[in-house]
């Protein structure tokens, strides 16, 4: 064997054997990594992937099987190596400023709400939050005023249509309102147990069976089960999901699910005066993981749009929202016809947001005729 030999059989041999200890080396990295962040599970590539583009996921199947690749081409360009590496390790794109100053600036994470519908002053700066409140907070009893209620009325049965065909609940169910819990003036502690938003439950049964609509609101208290079962306070959609799914199974009739909320907002936000009156601003939230989000959106707009054109300004538009900022699902994959409402804010008083209520159950009155006469033609 000549020189020549020799020296070309030593550069192989180094190269095997630098590849073997690159390799170790690989895998000792990987134990250490993993040893020092223990907390690294798989869900932080899922939290990761949620955030990726549709056009870097496009690439990377295109990668792995070449039969994309030529239909990737056309309709978007491969995104550079650069970009995706920086996504990976910093979770910042190159193209989206918002993800640069979301972790810097405080609340800036909402910007992954998606404003479909704008009402009268909705912009990026006033996009509404999802709440996240500690259940130590929902425990404490407050005075709560039920004087400032007004008297209940018999509501007289369903004139049109003797089926119950609406059912309203409260995912959050002890969001409440400043004027009816003397002494309580911290917005984040508008919270009972006696009075909340089930009074706007019931409002919107009542003016919907004086319309002829069949409708019930369950008065389950959403809070208590969660203390019960010791989850926190994001677990309220899994929970009343239940309630839901279990009123459906009892009554195959309910074709609308209306989940009423309240708005954590202050009352310069969440109040619209129109023709001398004052109401409590609401706005629509539609849920963009599921698969009849399309469905609910559309029901979402004509609802809205009704209420642009007979009570302009009472309406701060629709926001979509993924799981990146809120649940994502709002329990609307169990109905093409789901809608989670949040009427009024903090400061808003009965008057108002009965008023709210009243112009809510009108629209949802018109929209379902509506419904009727495409389906049953005469």
């Amino acid at each position: 064997m000549n020189r020549h030999h020799i020296i070309k059989s030593v550069k192989i041999k180094q190269v095997l054997l630098l590849c073997f200890i690159l390799v170790q080396l690989l895998f000792v990295f990987s134990a250490m990594f993993v040893s020092c962040f223990p907390s690294m599970k798989a869900s932080s590539l899922d939290k990761w992937s949620r955030t990726e583009t549709l056009n870097t996921f496009m690439y990377a199947f295109q990668i792995e099987n070449h039969y994309f690749t030529q239909e990737f081409q056309k309709y978007g360009n491969s995104p550079r190596f650069s970009a995706i590496f920086l996504s990976m390790l910093t979770d910042v794109k190159i193209n989206d400023l918002r993800t640069l100053m979301r972790n810097q600036l405080p609340g800036f994470s909402n910007y992954y709400s998606q404003i479909i519908v704008a009402g009268e002053g909705t912009d990026e700066t006033n996009i509404p939050q999802d709440p996240n409140i500690p259940l130590e907070e929902l425990l404490k009893q407050r005075e709560a005023d039920t004087t400032v209620l007004p008297p209940k009325k018999s509501t007289p049965p369903a004139k049109v249509n003797e089926q119950k065909i609406v059912f309203i609940y409260h995912s959050h169910s002890r969001e409440s309102f400043l004027p009816m819990l003397p002494g309580t003036t911290n917005p984040n502690a508008a919270s009972s147990d006696k009075v909340n938003v089930s009074i706007l439950g019931e409002r919107l049964a009542a003016k919907l069976e004086e319309q002829g609509i069949g409708a019930t609101d369950n008065h389950v208290d959403i809070v208590d089960m969660l203390l019960k079962r010791g989850l926190n306070y994001v677990s309220s959609y899994n929970v009343s999901r239940e309630v839901v799914q279990e009123a459906m199974s009892q009554n195959q009739s309910f074709r609308y699910l209306i989940d009423i909320h309240r708005d954590s907002s202050r009352k310069a936000v969440t109040t619209k005066v129109i023709n001398g009156k004052s109401y409590g601003r609401l706005y629509f939230v539609v849920g963009k993981e599921n698969q009849h989000y399309e469905e609910n959106l559309q029901f979402a707009k004509t609802i809205n749009e009704y209420l642009d054109k007979h009570y302009y300004g009472i309406s701060r538009g629709i926001f979509l929202k993924d799981r990146r900022e809120g649940n994502g699902v709002y329990n609307q994959d169990l109905s093409p016809n789901a809608m989670l409402v949040e009427i009024g804010g903090v400061d808003n008083n009965v008057d108002e947001l009965y008023r709210t209520v009243d112009v809510l159950a009108e629209a949802i009155s018109a929209y379902h005729k509506q419904a009727e006469k495409v389906s049953n033609p005469q």
